[in-house]
């Protein structure tokens, strides 16, 4: 788990200075920050993960395309065993792929290594594992 921490607009001197406060006030145990600042708990990947700011200022993890299915693979893999046999089925009646459509044999398939797919597919599997585990939040 790491910190996101969101600020306005700022020059880098000032995200430095905001991102030592951040670091010395975990430090202390206690993170204070004024109004028009949020903080977020995100599970990303450290390891072979660069971290560059996109044009909307929030920060964006690049990975390769075999890292991101493998994160994804681990996230459907562990939806199946958070939410049982039939887990498949839901995910996809209720969440449909983000615009790709798939199947639950799609799944099965991607679950047990026995079916290949474009990266496109894979990221279509991943918003709508991102949205039920919003959903179930």
């Amino acid at each position: 788990m790491i910190l996101v921490v969101r600020s306005p607009a700022g020059s880098m001197e000032d995200l430095t200075k905001i991102r030592d406060y951040v670091v010395e006030s975990l430090g202390v145990g206690v993170l204070v920050l004024p109004a028009d600042m949020s903080y977020k708990l995100e599970q990303m990947p450290l390891a072979g993960v660069q971290i560059e700011h996109s044009e909307e200022n929030d920060i964006v993890p690049k990975i390769t395309a075999a890292e991101e299915k493998r994160m994804i693979l681990k996230n459907l893999k562990a939806y199946r065993e958070r939410h049982g046999l039939g887990s498949y089925a839901a995910l996809v009646n209720e969440f449909g792929g983000g615009g790709r459509i798939f199947t639950v044999e799609t799944l099965r398939g991607v679950a047990d290594g026995s079916l290949k797919l474009p990266i496109e597919d894979w990221r279509a599997i991943g918003t709508a594992l991102n949205k039920a585990v919003a959903a179930d939040e």
